[in-house]
């Protein structure tokens, strides 16, 4: 079959996704808002998909209260000639469409009910929404379009409430990689801790070192800290972490590398002991996945929205969010007790295999298909 799926952009946490629909034989597009510095376009070039001149305006003057991209998002009317065309053209069998309320998704949205196409609403948040009236509205959505919809996360904010029967969870794809671990044994005198995100206060960077200053100083932990720059604000905070490193004494153990290629992330969780994702109000992340896919135990927070990939315990810990001492709690829960990294290290591989894999991204997206009218 032929997929399009719309998005704002092709984020990272998709790629293995596209990668495991074309290994099963389908053909699969990408109809974008823009394209980010991050973005691996190896499997799928992105159609940007041109804004209306009212669209251009209405984003100029929405700038003044918030960046570009977020204003694309939210009000970046599509040249609906130009998005008619584009699919036609792609005439696909299924439309998966990111977030239903942005404008390109909605216009994508009626031009599958109008040709008769099988759609999926595809979010990153609760199953069960509140207040009450989103879930109405939510039902009357997938009526009107008869639609299926799913989402990354698993819970919901009340896990007594039952979702929509077209209400799926599918949870992000990253192939577990075979004898990740084996080809670079632990050593317990360096234990290497990863971090991945942009240099963004939220991301918690400064947080993190924080934590760690102490396991730091005592020369048996490395941190590497993995992120994009690409704004002046991102230029902002990266100074922020470069200078507290610096205060501290740690730049031999703390490494630092900017806007490195997606193609080169497995070197970096191939290296890595232990991964921790320490952001505040992580939407949907899907980083500690493929640091798991590795064999790499992972942290990350309680305001993480993809924390249900996390079984406390087994293949790493939530730790509380903006807490620098429940994180470093964490943090020696796997790396201090003797043997509790090797053994989190294949309970994450495990994990991944068994929640994370092609296989069952293609049996969750074969059972979403199959319950539309």
């Amino acid at each position: 079959m032929t997929y399009l799926f719309v998005a704002p952009r092709y984020h990272t946490n998709q790629v293995w996704a596209v990668r495991a629909l074309q290994e099963a034989g389908h053909d699969v597009h990408y109809f974008v808002l823009y394209t980010g510095k991050s973005e691996e376009h190896q499997d799928v070039q992105p159609i940007e998909i041109p804004m209306s001149r009212g669209g251009r305006l209405l984003v100029k003057l929405m700038q003044r209260k918030t960046d570009r991209m977020n204003a694309m998002r939210l009000i970046g009317l599509p040249h609906l000639r130009a998005l008619w065309k584009a699919f036609r053209q792609i005439n696909p069998d299924v439309v998966v469409a990111r977030g239903p309320a942005m404008p390109l998704s909605l216009a994508c949205m009626f031009f599958a009910r109008l040709l008769g196409k099988k759609l999926v609403i595809y979010t990153q948040g609760y199953m069960v929404l509140s207040p009450p009236y989103k879930e109405r509205l939510k039902s009357m959505c997938l009526g009107f379009f008869r639609a299926a919809w799913m989402t990354t996360i698993k819970s919901g904010r009340d896990d007594t409430l039952k979702p929509h029967p077209r209400m799926f969870y599918l949870p992000f794809v990253a192939p577990a990689i075979p004898h990740a671990r084996s080809e670079r044994p632990l050593d317990p005198s360096r234990i290497s801790v990863l971090a991945i995100g942009k240099f963004e206060p939220r991301k918690n960077h400064l947080l993190l070192v924080e934590a760690m200053k102490e396991q730091l100083a005592s020369g048996r932990y490395r941190l590497v800290l993995v992120g994009e720059v690409s704004t002046p604000a991102h230029e902002k905070q990266l100074e922020k972490v470069r200078h507290r490193v610096c205060e501290l004494g740690l730049d031999e153990h703390v490494q630092i590398e900017v806007n490195q290629p997606y193609a080169k992330m497995p070197e970096f969780y191939q290296n890595a002991d232990l991964f921790v994702l320490p952001s505040r109000a992580e939407p949907a992340a899907v980083s500690h996945v493929e640091a798991m896919s590795f064999g790499c135990p992972v942290i990350v927070s309680t305001t993480c929205g993809t924390k249900c990939y996390v079984i406390g315990g087994r293949n790493g810990y939530v730790f509380k969010s903006d807490d620098a001492e429940s994180l470093r709690e964490s943090i020696l829960a796997i790396t201090e007790k003797p043997g509790e990294l090797t053994r989190m290290s294949s309970e994450a591989y495990a994990v991944t295999h068994e929640n994370h894999s092609a296989d069952s991204y293609l049996r969750g997206m074969d059972r979403i298909l199959a319950s539309l009218p």
